[in-house]
């Protein structure tokens, strides 16, 4: 499965970790204006 997130932030992160850590085998690609942000995101997947 693939999903993508407009925003990284508090959210969309929170929504990126459940979904890994309910399906392992999913792809996720998110979308930040900042760069600072998408690396933090990064670091948390």
């Amino acid at each position: 499965m693939k999903v993508g997130l407009i925003g990284v932030g508090l959210m969309n992160g929170s929504l990126a970790l459940d979904l890994k850590s309910a399906h392992p085998s999913v792809t996720i690609y998110g979308v930040s204006r900042r760069a600072s942000t998408l690396a933090n995101a990064k670091e948390l997947v």
